[in-house]
């Protein structure tokens, strides 16, 4: 489903909504595919979205972290309107969040963040050296243009979650 404004969702079950947030250059299944398996059969409604400019949401104009949050909270207002709700984010999802949650201050009852991004400006983040811990060879045939973002990105490094970022 797809808000006025382009913002692409899923929706799942009911309940009291959770809104998830995922993290930059993810979409929102990296969300459902952790979230769902334990959540499918709870008393919560789950929302996923994708951020602007991801997965299948529309990019927009002069796209930086204030249009983004103004693009969420037009999108949560169409999806949750007066309800009372969670909000999860992870690492930027977890940044847009935590301005939502003051956005959103009379509705949300509760915050869940994981790695979130606390301190935006680069100069001013202490973040731990990015380390790869090879499990196996990898053998990259298709999409090799990709291998070096996938070791940037992952510390993991196997043949299985190489088949899972590549296709």
């Amino acid at each position: 489903m797809k808000t006025s404004n382009l913002v692409d969702y899923e929706s799942f079950g009911d309940g009291m909504p959770i809104v998830f947030l995922h993290g930059m250059a993810l979409s929102k299944e990296s969300n459902i595919f952790f979230f769902e398996p334990f959540l499918q059969f709870s008393n919560w409604q789950r929302i996923y979205l994708d951020l602007p400019g991801m997965g299948h949401s529309a990019p927009i104009d002069k796209a930086n972290s204030d249009t983004v949050l103004d693009t969420l909270v037009k999108s949560i207002k169409e999806i949750i309107g007066n309800q009372k709700f969670v909000l999860y984010g992870h690492s930027y999802g977890g940044y847009m969040a935590q301005a939502l949650a003051e956005i959103f201050s009379n509705q949300i009852i509760g915050l869940f963040l994981t790695a979130p991004v606390v301190t935006a400006h680069k100069s001013k983040r202490l973040l731990a050296k990015h380390q790869n811990i090879f499990i196996e060879p990898v053998k990259v045939d298709k999409n090799a243009d990709y291998y070096n973002d996938f070791l940037s990105m992952n510390s993991r490094i196997n043949q299985e979650n190489w088949e899972n970022i590549k296709n």
